[in-house]
């Protein structure tokens, strides 16, 4: 666990990690992998292209001026990415 994309969180302990980590780590678990952490919309489609099952884009739709179109679009890309 811990951040994957960012270190937004000085108190966290754990360097960024990125998606080369994150496509490891969907290839070699046997566990839904569940991508946190620095998720935004300009790195989804890379987050996505790792293949996992799913993302918590916290930040991204609590901090946005349009929560609910933010949150949209999010969920869009997340259902075509799964699609293709």
């Amino acid at each position: 666990a811990g951040k994957h994309l960012s270190r937004r969180d000085r108190r966290t302990p754990m360097k960024s990690r990125g998606t080369d980590l994150l496509s490891q780590a969907v290839r070699t678990s046997t566990l839904p992998i569940v991508a946190i952490g620095g998720i935004n919309e300009d790195n989804l489609d890379a987050v996505l292209r790792t293949g996992v099952s799913s993302v918590a884009a916290i930040s991204t739709v609590t901090q946005a001026r349009d929560m609910l179109g933010t949150a949209s679009r999010v969920h869009l890309r997340c259902q075509t990415g799964r699609q293709e």
